[in-house]
C-alpha cells in the first residue's frame, strides 16, 4: 500500500485556476450588468419619458386656449377675462402711466 504522488493534483495550481475562473465570472457579471442597465434606461427614455401623456397634452393646450381668447370669468358679475398678450400690454401701460407721474 504505497502512496503514489503522482496523481494528486498541485494546490498551488487549483487555487490559482479556481480563483482565475471565479474573476472571470465576476467579470462577466458586472458587464452584464452594466449593459442591461443602459439599455433598460434606454428603454425607459423611449417609452416613458419622451412620450408626453395625452391628459397633459390636452389640458395645456386647454389652458394655452385660455390665455389668447376672450372669456367670461364670471357672467353674473361681468367680469371677463382677456388675452395675456393684451393684459401685459394693459399693465405695461399702466405702470408707464404712474411711472410718469
Amino acid at each position: 500500500m504505497a502512496l503514489d504522488s503522482g496523481n494528486d493534483p498541485n494546490p498551488y495550481w487549483t487555487a490559482l485556476w479556481g480563483l482565475t475562473g471565479a474573476a472571470f465570472i465576476l467579470a462577466a457579471i458586472v458587464a452584464l450588468q452594466a449593459a442591461y442597465y443602459h439599455l433598460e434606461a434606454g428603454e425607459i427614455e423611449r417609452k416613458v419619458i419622451s412620450q408626453a401623456p395625452e391628459e397633459l397634452t390636452q389640458l395645456r393646450s386647454k389652458q394655452l386656449a385660455e390665455l389668447n381668447s376672450y372669456r367670461w370669468v364670471s357672467e353674473t358679475e361681468g367680469v371677463v377675462g382677456i388675452p395675456i398678450d393684451r393684459a401685459m400690454e394693459l399693465v405695461a401701460r399702466e405702470a408707464g402711466a404712474t411711472a410718469g407721474d
